[in-house]
């Protein structure tokens, strides 16, 4: 730009040498190189000319000043709008260098995105596959299982699979057992498992109820009974006086009467398979028409018989249902035919 006002001054000085009309001096426009006038030449052209030719030569200079200044002016202006555009061109720059750091950083989140994103990938899989494994365990765990025969025992459920503490029943030696099992315990803590009682299972029940109404005197004999208030189970033959074991476990019987005549005796007895006819309870009635009783709480296996036996004296009724004959399965070995 300041070549340019150089340039300028100098075609301003150039210019200011070109007259306005036609009335100048010739060796004005001499070149450099060339022969200048002489004083006395100058001085008569001086003299010639006058004030007119040195107020066109200033003139000339006058308005190529003004024409430099303008010039200058506009030069001033535009300098000064290029300022503006180079800052306002150095702040896009900025902002734009701005921008790219942002988008760098961007692109670096993105890639620790990925990468994050490429980890939970794996682990999602992994997991799956511990998840898929879980199943596979928890499936073969709540399916059917056994240990071969009943449980006994709290460890015995926990084998089976039983995981939550409470009450269970439990095969005892001849009874079902409740106990209570602590599964949070080892199973060598003695608080593992607690018995609380027996639970009395029957397979099925077995009672009756048998009576005689009439006098009955044959001596060593088994009583007949001729009526039946119960028989659940079918154990009994009223014809006989006879009951059969239907079932293993402890039973109780009891007979009442009235003797006549009297003194008399009678006795429980019971059949075994390897034992005929056993007296295992008697009874006694000494006073005439006096209420006598024998009674037994005894084991007997399926098949095992029990009667009332006449030893002596005899049994009288009359139709006041006093002699009577009843008899109940209490517990029942129920393993035994398990």
């Amino acid at each position: 730009m300041n070549k340019l006002i150089n340039l300028l001054a100098l075609l301003c000085i150039a210019s200011a040498q070109y007259p306005h009309g036609w009335n100048y001096g010739p060796f004005f426009y001499l070149p450099y190189s060339a022969s200048q006038p002489t004083e006395k030449e100058k001085s008569e052209f001086v003299y010639r000319m006058g004030p007119k030719a040195t107020a066109i030569a200033l003139g000339s200079h006058i308005s190529c000043l003004k024409e430099l200044k303008a010039t200058s002016q506009r030069f001033a202006d535009a300098t000064k709008k290029f300022e503006t555009v180079q800052m306002e061109l150095a702040e896009d720059i900025s902002n734009i260098k701005s921008e790219i750091k942002k988008l760098m950083e961007t692109v670096t989140g993105v890639e620790d995105l990925k990468n994050k994103f490429d980890v939970n990938t794996n682990d999602l899989a992994q997991m799956q596959n511990t998840i898929a494994d879980l199943a596979t365990e928890l499936k073969a765990s709540s399916g059917a299982s056994s240990i071969g025969r009943m449980p006994k025992t709290c460890k015995d459920l926990h084998e089976i699979g039983h995981k939550k503490s409470g009450f269970y029943s439990v095969m005892g030696n001849k009874q079902v057992e409740s106990v209570y099992c602590d599964f949070t315990k080892q199973t060598n803590d003695p608080a593992f498992q607690n018995f609380i009682g027996y639970i009395d299972v029957k397979s099925s029940p077995v009672y009756f109820h048998a009576q005689l109404k009439k006098t009955f005197t044959s001596a060593n004999s088994g009583v007949p009974f001729d009526t039946l208030k119960l028989n659940v189970g079918n154990a009994m033959s009223p014809s006989t006086g006879i009951f059969t074991a239907p079932k293993t476990g402890t039973y109780f019987f009891a007979f009442s009467g009235i003797p006549e005549p009297w003194p008399n005796r009678v006795a429980l007895q019971m059949k075994t398979a390897g034992a005929d006819w056993i007296t295992i309870a008697e009874g006694y009635g000494a006073a005439i028409h006096g209420t006598f009783s024998v009674q037994s709480t005894t084991q007997l296996r399926q098949g095992d018989q029990i009667r009332v036996l006449l030893l002596s004296g005899g049994i009288v009724d009359w139709g006041r249902s006093q002699n009577n004959f009843v008899g109940w399965l209490l517990e029942e070995d129920i393993f035994e035919i398990l």
